[in-house]
Formats: C-alpha cells, sequence, structure tokens
C-alpha cells in the first residue's frame, strides 16, 4: 500500500528480527515498524488508513534515536531488499540493524529479554552478511 503511494519504507525490528532466526515462529512480533522519509509521512498515514490495515499495528518512525549520527539517506542507501511472501521488504543493512537493536536493548535496560537474542548470537548474525 505504501508503494502504491510511492512511499519507500524500511521495515525494522520485530518481523525484520525474526527473519534472521531459524524459524520465523522462534521471534514473536506484534507491530510493525517502519521507517520512512519525513516528507513522506502524510503520504503514508494517508495510505494505511484503509480498511485492510484497520487491525495492522503499524508504527511510521522518521528516525530513531539509536542511530544518531546516521543520516535517513545513507539507511536508505545501504539498505537492502529481502523476499517476503509474495515480494519484497526493504530492511536495514546488517551493521545499522545490529546497531539499533543492540542500542535499543540497552537504552530499555534488556527488560525483555528476546532482545539479547536478537543481538547475541553468530548463527543469527552470520544470516545478515
Amino acid at each position: 500500500m505504501l508503494r502504491q503511494a510511492a512511499v519507500e519504507p524500511l521495515l525494522v525490528k520485530g518481523w525484520a528480527a525474526a527473519a534472521l532466526y531459524p524459524d520465523l515462529g522462534l521471534r514473536p512480533f506484534g507491530d510493525i515498524d517502519l521507517l520512512i522519509r519525513p516528507r513522506e509521512l502524510e503520504t503514508a498515514r494517508t495510505a494505511l488508513r484503509v480498511e485492510a490495515t484497520r487491525d495492522c499495528l503499524v508504527d511510521l518512525h522518521l528516525r530513531f534515536s539509536e542511530l544518531k549520527g546516521r543520516s535517513i539517506d545513507d539507511l536508505f542507501a545501504r539498505s537492502r531488499l529481502v523476499a517476503l511472501e509474495r515480494g519484497q521488504v526493504r530492511v536495514l543493512a546488517a551493521e545499522d540493524h545490529l546497531a539499533l537493536l543492540a542500542i535499543h536493548l540497552l537504552k530499555h535496560g534488556a527488560w525483555r529479554p528476546l532482545w539479547l537474542c536478537d543481538v547475541c548470537g553468530d548463527r543469527i548474525f552470520a544470516r545478515w552478511v
């Protein structure tokens, strides 16, 4: 829906982290976190105000404080497309996603142990590179 509205989203955390596990079901996720360019915010909000997204928890982000010093243009330039069912989804580059997940874990006091699993294992990180 966003691409049809000429908005290119960048999927972060949740599903993007789950895709790195040996089985997608090992990493539950609830909402959909999307990084979008600030100039596309209103277009994105409008595109998501349809019946088909009524039961979806979508968080639109213009930046992540965890990635301070990394411009949105640089994040998009380093991002990559990965297969998702009948299409593709854009995700952060491995180094950017690892930084986001690790700093997010620390920033929130590691209160959710699952976040540690997102950043801890060689087997998980190896799938990024």
